[in-house]
């Protein structure tokens, strides 16, 4: 999973590797999360402002993945 800012939002989540607790993303500072499910259920709040969120229908191999 990716999560962007656009421009701004402030997320909390539950079912990541990497929760998020109140976090600003913001498309002109932190950009971008990455991240990976760790349950079949993932729950993403977006307290303010709006964000683009990727979800991927595979999974990717990479360093995140150790």
């Amino acid at each position: 999973i990716s999560l962007f800012g656009m421009p701004d939002c402030i997320v909390k989540s539950r079912g990541l590797k990497w929760e998020l607790d109140d976090e600003n993303l913001s498309f002109t500072k932190r950009n971008s999360h990455g991240n990976r499910s760790v349950s079949s259920s993932v729950e993403l709040k977006i307290l303010s402002g709006k964000a683009m969120v990727f979800i991927y229908a595979q999974s990717i191999i990479d360093a995140g993945s150790i």
